[in-house]
């Protein structure tokens, strides 16, 4: 029994530690901050997967890429999130209590989630590149079998990449302030060392996105720690590390908050499998419809109506998809128009 003049090893752990805690006000900050984050994140991005999926307009190639970064996402908002503000907000040490085979595998989907997300924007942006460049060759064209492809080699290349990950991760028992405590960790000894053109904007600003929310947190885990190792013992490092890693964690419902701000036909999407929320509106589709055939009619009872030349037929889903949804919107208001105008000539 020690004496009233010896503290405790928990004592002394308490003392040498506490800086590096957490207020309590700040633990339900983060642990409300998260949770809500992990909740958007699988919601906005099963809207991604879901609207492609049900629309045929939006079953496209480079949708499908989409629906590969959308499952990346879902991948960090599953695995990333919930364990992460688990065993470092409720143990302010970072103790492992998910055993030696949730460490591995945790390590390793977690990995994947990141590498996944990473190369899916590579193929996307890729993808644009070579529509941009050979936009004359068709045989160079996306197609759904070669986006099938692409999505196949990011996640061969995920896994390659996430495996070396998961097989240096264990778990080992660490003397915290005279407290033994079990981590889960990286050991490298064991290795021996430690219309084309108009998505372009978009697939920019979810790759700058993606680097501003990612960037601060690999800059302080692999090169401030290394190079600067006395951070660690910065007061306030830990409020750092969390602020990081929050960013990083954002940036999984910054995909489908680009595309519903960046697409019409998504934001439709949106709204029609979100309509049960009380402050969704949605009446009816209007440029996701299957509409070929009202269009047909439309093109037809004008030139019987204003005896208009029209050569050809309507328009291939294909050449359809080329035009913008704002031009497709203004040819159909002058079609309208016109036809009001002549069936008032035509009863006058």
């Amino acid at each position: 029994m020690s004496s009233p003049e010896t503290p405790t090893t928990e004592v002394i752990y308490e003392a040498e530690y506490e800086f590096h805690r957490l207020s309590p006000f700040l633990k339900v900050i983060c642990v409300c901050f998260y949770s809500i984050l992990c909740f958007l994140s699988v919601y906005g991005n099963l809207l991604v997967i879901l609207v492609i999926l049900y629309f045929k307009r939006l079953r496209t190639a480079t949708n499908i890429l989409i629906i590969n970064l959308a499952i990346a996402d879902l991948f960090i908002a599953i695995f990333c999130m919930p364990f992460s503000y688990w065993h470092t907000l409720i143990f302010d040490d970072q103790r492992w209590i998910f055993g030696p085979v949730m460490c591995h595998l945790l390590a390793f989907l977690q990995s994947l989630s990141v590498f996944l997300s990473s190369w899916s924007l590579v193929v996307i942006s890729f993808d644009r590149w070579m529509a941009i460049m050979f936009v004359l060759s068709p045989t160079m064209k996306l197609t759904r079998k070669r986006a099938l492809y692409l999505i196949a080699v990011t996640w061969i290349f995920s896994i390659l990449m996430a495996l070396p990950l998961s097989l240096v991760s264990e778990v080992y028992v660490e003397n915290v302030g005279g407290v033994e405590v079990r981590l889960c960790g990286e050991n490298w000894k064991f290795f021996g060392a430690e219309n084309e053109k108009e998505l372009i904007p978009m697939v920019i600003l979810i790759s700058v996105c993606f680097a501003v929310c990612w960037l601060p947190l690999l800059l302080l885990m692999n090169v401030v720690l290394d190079v600067w190792p006395n951070v660690a013992t910065w007061t306030y490092v830990l409020y750092l590390w969390w602020f990081c890693h929050g960013l990083a964690m954002l940036h999984s419902i910054v995909n489908p908050c680009v595309l519903f701000m960046r697409n019409a036909r998504f934001r439709e999407g949106f709204r029609y499998f979100s309509r049960f929320l009380p402050w969704i509106k949605f009446t009816e589709f209007k440029l996701l419809a299957e509409n070929k055939r009202y269009r047909s009619h439309v093109v037809k009872q004008l030139n019987m109506v204003a005896y208009l030349p029209i050569v050809g037929s309507v328009k291939s889903d294909a050449e359809m998809e080329q035009e913008t949804e704002q031009e497709r919107d203004e040819k159909e208001q002058r079609i309208q128009q016109t036809l009001q105008i002549r069936r008032k000539e035509f009863h006058s």
